[in-house]
């Protein structure tokens, strides 16, 4: 299957995010951190955040996480603060 072939019926606030304009510029990153902290709430952080952290070359796994969870509350609180859902 090629890219572009499959027909989505989902009903699109903005029909393409890589428009680069003030109207759509950079609303994929918001929408993100939204599903982010939509999923982390619903779920639990630790099954939003899966097996990233199991990389063999990250050491302090503990602290990353730590970074993860304060990183995704300021986010939450910043979405709470100007009213997205």
């Amino acid at each position: 299957m090629r890219w572009g072939e499959v027909r989505d019926s989902t009903p699109y606030v903005y029909d393409n995010l890589s428009i680069d304009t003030p109207q759509y510029g950079r609303f994929e990153d918001v929408r993100s951190v939204g599903m982010a902290v939509a999923s982390a709430a619903q779920d639990g952080f630790d099954q939003w955040l899966g097996h990233s952290l199991f990389s063999p070359f990250i050491i302090d796994r503990a602290g990353y996480r730590r970074m993860l969870v304060q990183g995704l509350d300021e986010l939450a609180t910043l979405h709470a603060f100007y009213g997205l859902k």
